[in-house]
Order: structure tokens, then sequence, then C-alpha cells
């Protein structure tokens, strides 16, 4: 059984809260989120055609990185280090106090754990609002809001923070990773399917095949209309009937990665034993059931009989070969490498190489970028600057960004 390499370990570590599809739950929201303007346009023309890439060093000595994200059209970058930190980077000097300060919060004593994801609400400017997800002192996984401090805009104000959704976690591994918002406005959560089987038998693994459980899933919430926040309206399982009110899809892994492309959410999840996989999700398509673990990429890995009738095969799939956990970044949407546009980045965190392909014409369409930019070591994960341009790290502590070669 294969687990995420130690350490990339950190990187898995999505939660959420305990569901109980039973009872009473979260309010059905009116659906008053206000949806995101989409855009997937450019009008950059390069200034002479594209001889390659290259890596561009940003700065170093991050204590095991984990996520970088900025605001459109600003400045900093917010890197996330697995401890707990959140430190701003500003023309490539980090500044001298974190943004945000969860050491005392955060457990790092599994390798799959510690603080992994960071959004900020569509409206930010306005309302200040941060979401962050970690692994919590006892094990479990964490959803939290935080506030943006009203004496300092390079400071989030701990004493604001509340709890969206806590997942308690059976084992150290398999926890997902990501938050997103999406073009509809709704807070997007992946979720692993919880870890791998037990010695009394339990497989865990199998609860991404049931979505009345949070595990191996991609949630969807309306963090708007109520608090801590409500159901929207056309989610599969709203009213909690073959499902929990929050999903939205199911069948993962150990989704570590997702990011919103116009009207997609590509989710990207880690393999088992052969195949590394992307799967794109239409916003407008709910209840989709991705496979894991009657699938891994397009073949059949675990189930009394392999029935594939409704299961979603994965848009792209990379066969292992030595590779251990896929690294999907952003979809590129700048304007330094105009002739990119649209093709998401991604990596592998034991081989370290990157590729782009566009998610738009399949697997055929992927590139490989090692002869440019040679290997990055265990990349951890991709972003984008305020700019829009790529960005991408490694749990050495390196950030760079790629760069066009004119």
């Amino acid at each position: 059984m294969r687990h995420l390499v130690p350490l990339l370990a950190i990187l898995l570590v999505l939660s959420a809260c305990s569901s109980d599809a039973e009872g009473d739950g979260p309010p059905i929201g009116p659906g008053t989120t206000t949806p995101t303007p989409v855009s997937t346009t450019t009008t950059a023309q390069p200034a002479a055609p594209l001889a390659g890439l290259e890596l561009d060093l940003i700065a170093s000595g991050f204590d095991q990185p984990t996520y970088a994200t900025a605001l459109p059209g600003d400045n900093r970058i917010f890197v996330l280090e697995r401890t707990g930190l959140i430190r701003i980077l500003r023309g490539g000097e980090v500044t001298g106090e974190p943004f945000l300060d969860l050491t005392a919060e955060v457990s790092t004593e599994g390798p799959e754990q510690g603080l992994t994801a960071l959004t900020f609400h569509p409206r930010y400017e306005e309302n200040g609002r941060l979401f962050v997800f970690f692994t919590d002192v006892s094990g479990a996984s964490q959803l939290f809001e935080y506030e943006r401090s009203a004496d300092d805009p390079d400071a989030a104000d701990p004493r604001t923070g509340r709890r969206i959704l806590e997942l308690e976690q059976p084992h150290p591994a398999h926890q997902g990773g990501a938050l997103v918002f999406g073009p509809d406005g709704y807070l997007w959560v992946t979720i692993g399917d919880g870890g791998v089987p037990s010695a009394n038998g339990d497989d865990w693994r199998m609860k991404a095949q049931d979505p009345t459980n949070w595990y191996g899933t991609v949630l969807r919430l309306d963090i708007d209309a109520a608090s801590p926040y409500a159901i929207p309206p056309d989610n599969p399982f709203a009213a909690g009937e073959g499902g929990a009110p929050e999903v939205w899809a199911y069948g993962f892994r150990n989704p570590w990665r997702a990011t919103t492309d116009g009207n997609t959410i590509l989710v990207s999840d880690v393999g088992q034993d052969w195949w590394e996989e992307v799967n794109a999700i239409p916003v407008g398509e709910a209840g989709g059931n991705y496979g894991w673990p009657v699938l891994e990429g397009p073949e059949c890995f675990e189930a009394e009989s392999c029935d594939t009738a409704g299961l979603i095969e994965p848009t792209l799939t990379e066969y292992h070969q030595g590779l251990c956990a896929i690294i999907a970044g952003p979809v590129y949407r700048g304007t330094a490498i105009p002739e990119l546009h649209g093709r998401q980045f991604y990596s592998d965190y034991c081989v370290g190489w990157i590729r782009s392909w566009d998610y738009t014409k399949g697997a055929q369409s992927s590139t490989d970028w090692t002869d440019d930019l040679g290997k990055i070591g265990n990349a951890s994960s991709l972003g984008v600057d305020g700019n829009g341009e790529m960005l991408i790290m490694n749990l050495a502590g390196e950030l760079y960004r790629i760069v066009p070669v004119r």
C-alpha cells in the first residue's frame, strides 16, 4: 500500500467537519452567494516567439512550504508553512511578522499533517474574510475562518478564528488538501478517504463510495447565507437524502489540490499503485462518482465486481513509473506567456519534473518542460502571484516563478 512519501506527506491534509447526515443539520441557503465573474481570455501579445521557459528563484528558506497564493493585482505572496505559519513575501523579502501564526493549534506529528490550505473570500477587500485548512493537535482536520486585522492589512486577527468544519480522522494519511471558491461563489473543499485498511480489517477506502459521509468527497458550502455555513439549494443531496448535504461529488482517494477555471473545477487526486490523475468537474454537474477505489485512474482497482457503470474516469492520468504524488496547480491565465494560456501546470512530488496540459483537449496535449526547467526536487505546490504568473515551490523551502525565455 503506497501512501504519500513522508513529508509530502506534508501535503495532504484537507479537512472538514463532522458530518451528520441524520438529524438537524445546516440550513439550506437561499442561494445568495454572489457568483464570481468568469474570465478566461487574455489580450497580451508576446514581444518575441517563445524560446522556452526557465525558473526564476523568488525566495528561499521557508520551513516546509505547502502552498503559495496571492490576491489579484496584489504584490504580496502568501506562503504557508507546514508547521502553522502564513508568511508574506513582498518584493522578494519576507515581512517581519507572520500574517497568521497557528503553530499552537497545528499538529505535524504525522507525515501528512500540518497547515495546507488558504483561500480568500471573493470579496476579501471589503469583508476581510479568509479560510484555512489544517490538522489540529488531536489529529482532526479543521476548516477555520479568520478576519483581517482592523489595524494591520498585513495580518489576520487570530482572535476572530471560528470553526467552519471539523472531521475526525481515523489515520494521519489521505486527508485531502484544497480550498477554492468556485465561479458560483461557493466554497469548495476536497476531503481524502481517511487512510488505508486497518489491522482489524476495516477498509476506509470504501468510504469514498459512500456519499453519506465526507471521506473521499468534494464539498460545496455557502459560507454567506448562514453561520457557519448553509447548504447550496442545488447540492445533489441538499435535503439529506442519499448523501450528506455538503457533498457535491465523491469517489476520490486523496485530492490534494483543486483549482477553478471558467466553469470547471480541476481536482488532482493522488494515486495508490499505478495512476495519478486530474478530474475535471463541470460546475453544473452534481453528484458525480469519480470511481475510487473501484477505479484507480482508468483501471479497476478494488471491488467485489468491477462494475464501472456510472463512474466518471479522470481527464488526465499519469502512470507511476517512479512517481508518487501528483501536484497540480492553477490553469495559467497570466500575460507573460500567452502561448501557454489555458494550460494547467503540474508536477510530481518524487520526480520533480514540470508539465502542462490543456484540459479541454485531454492528456494528449501534455508537454514535458524538463529540458527547459530541469527537476525541482520535492515539489509541494503550485500557485499564481497577483499578476496570474505561475509559482512553484519545493519542500526544501524554495519558491520559483516560471518565466518565458524570449
